[in-house]
């Protein structure tokens, strides 16, 4: 503001306080002081018309500091002791301390007298002035923070900024920050969001390095930033940036042997961006088998599966998701809806079938016993007893685990059979409360061993599907490089070379022509005899030759395995299963040779 501008606003001043107006004589003195914080007679005419001595005194003493002759200062100081009396600490102006310098102000200050910084903000939500002293917002009630927090007033206030969408206000802030504190935590961080919403992208992804550097102590911090600026690259499409941050953490997982979902996921994201969509599915998976409670992962995996063809693993996916609440719920009970229904198991588990099937394993028991001891029943021992039993727990087992999977009794139910009152009273114990019985620690260690084993086989599976993957993918190559060799070429130039050519010139000679005629005959013959049986075994086909549908046969084949090593759902009752059918061969075999040895 200019000297002519100042003098009239004093003059307006002046005039406005004379006359009673002293609420635009503040107004109009307080731009001034804003402007000019040494304006000698704006401090003096602004003692004038503020109401409690407290701050007429403040203005006078501003008065004195800038003049120290300046009577009229002097007599108003001494008619506000007359006034009060003996000056008291207690009854000091309470002043308004700048978060910068520290500097103490006057209430009615605009801007910090020593560093000329403002003592106010703007509220993140509202836009509305909110002075430096308070900590909330008077018309939104944002809560903003305590300025005497210094950096960390700041930091919280730009991330405010942030989340408002208004990242050049956030910057500016921080700028703040790092003055107070330069080496203030998670400045580089966040402000690397702030330039990226700002479209400021070459800074954002040094910010983002700089933030990386920061936390070198970190190992699992750096780590989570790095996948933050492999994203950023991503976003930017800097693919071959994003790629190598991606392969430098898998061979840090690889080495410390400790893999972990969130690398998985972004890599899904990273393939899907770049429209590989078979890469993108197999990191999916690799997710999940690492953390199944991946939702949106899991319902993305499950488009995948729908576009691919994969029907039947995609509705188990599904059915899963469907219980969730939410939009991914809502949405897997329209895709249920929309595939056709799953063919219900309720009609194979029912207990007819389990007895049936136990009964056809004891039949085979009793007759291997009946050929093994024949006519002499008097062989007959505890042996074969036991080797009865063995076959009709086997039976079991196989029965249920491969026929009526409902009808496998599991850790879980057993564990509940056991905690019922009759149990209980059986056993002559009683449960204390709030103590967890040995049943129920067993089920809660199986439960997590469970678990844990699942994630293994499932990572196990996504490595087999994806290593058949890449290795018909290699197969293709070398054959196409094949077709392509040397050899090939030479083998297929042959009916052009110089022997060739000789032989077909052959038949133009006289003697072979005379053959040909002679022979023929003999051919029609042999043609009508081997006819028929050549055309049962090679029957002549219209199209693609006998190579070229073997070669398909072996390609639909191979896609087929990967179909079903993709499909194979290794959940806890697939665990369960798996098991019982290996207990259910063993006690089969038991008991074949407790009958055959004994």
């Amino acid at each position: 503001m200019d000297r002519g501008r100042m003098q009239l606003l004093l003059q307006e001043a002046i005039r406005s306080a004379k006359s009673g107006n002293s609420s635009w004589a503040r107004d109009c003195l307080t731009q001034i002081i804003q402007a000019d914080p040494h304006h000698e007679q704006a401090w003096l005419w602004l003692s004038a018309v503020l109401e409690t001595p407290a701050e007429k005194r403040y203005c006078l003493e501003r008065v004195l500091s800038i003049n120290p002759q300046n009577k009229k200062a002097e007599e108003g100081l001494r008619w506000l002791d007359k006034q009060e009396g003996v000056e008291r600490e207690d009854t000091a102006p309470k002043r308004t301390l700048c978060p910068m310098c520290g500097e103490p102000n006057a209430p009615t200050a605009f801007r910090c007298v020593n560093c000329n910084q403002e003592l106010f903000v703007r509220c993140p939500r509202c836009g509305e002035r909110v002075d430096i002293d308070r900590s909330t917002c008077a018309h939104c009630k944002l809560e903003i923070g305590d300025s005497s927090d210094g950096p960390a007033y700041f930091f919280h206030l730009g991330e405010l900024y942030l989340q408002q969408g208004k990242p050049k206000m956030a910057l500016d802030t921080w700028d703040k920050t790092l003055l107070l504190k330069p080496d203030y935590p998670r400045v580089a961080e966040v402000a690397a969001e702030a330039f990226l919403a700002n479209n400021q992208r070459d800074l954002a992804v040094q910010s983002m390095q700089r933030a990386i550097e920061e936390v070198a102590d970190d190992p699992e911090k750096q780590r989570q930033l790095l996948l933050r600026l492999a994203a950023i690259h991503r976003e930017l499409g800097q693919m071959d940036e994003a790629h190598k941050i991606y392969e430098d953490l898998l061979r840090q997982d690889k080495e410390s042997k400790t893999p972990q979902a969130d690398l998985y996921i972004e890599m899904g994201h990273f393939y899907q961006d770049r429209g590989d969509r078979e890469a993108s599915r197999y990191y999916y998976e690799m997710a999940l088998a690492l953390d199944e409670e991946l939702h949106d992962v899991r319902f993305t995996l499950t488009r995948y599966l729908l576009d691919e063809g994969y029907e039947l693993r995609a509705l188990s996916e599904l059915s899963r998701l469907q219980e969730l609440p939410g939009e991914i719920g809502a949405q897997s009970k329209v895709l249920i809806e929309q595939m056709r229904p799953p063919v219900p198991e309720g009609f194979r588990n029912r207990w007819a079938e389990t007895f049936r099937g136990i009964g056809r394993y004891f039949l085979a028991g009793v007759l291997l016993l009946i050929i093994s001891v024949g006519q002499d029943w008097q062989l007959l021992n505890v042996w074969d007893l036991l080797a009865l039993t063995a076959f009709l727990l086997g039976g079991y087992f196989l029965t249920a685990a491969v026929i009526t999977p409902k009808n496998l009794p599991t850790f879980e139910h057993l564990a509940d059979l056991a905690e019922t009152p009759m149990m209980l009273r059986l056993r002559r114990e009683g449960k204390t409360a709030g103590q967890s019985s040995s049943f129920q620690r067993f089920l809660s260690w199986q439960k997590k061993s469970a678990r844990q084993l699942t994630s293994t086989l499932r990572i196990w599976q996504t490595r087999l599907a994806r290593g058949l993957q890449q290795l018909a993918a290699r197969l293709s190559q070398s054959w196409q490089k094949f077709k392509g060799s040397r050899l090939v070429l030479r083998i297929r130039a042959l009916p052009q070379s110089r022997f060739f050519r000789a032989v077909a010139g052959l038949r133009q000679k006289a003697f072979f022509q005379w053959l040909g005629r002679t022979l023929q005959p003999v051919g029609r013959l042999l043609q009508r005899l081997l006819e028929p049986v050549v055309g049962r075994i090679m029957p002549r086909r219209g199209g693609e030759s006998i190579f070229q549908q073997l070669r398909q046969a072996i390609g639909k084949g191979f896609r087929r395995l990967l179909e079903r090593a993709s499909q194979v759902e290794l959940s806890e009752m697939q665990l369960y299963r798996m098991m019982a059918v290996l207990l259910g061969i063993l006690l089969v075999l038991l008991g074949s040779g407790l009958i055959l040895l004994f």
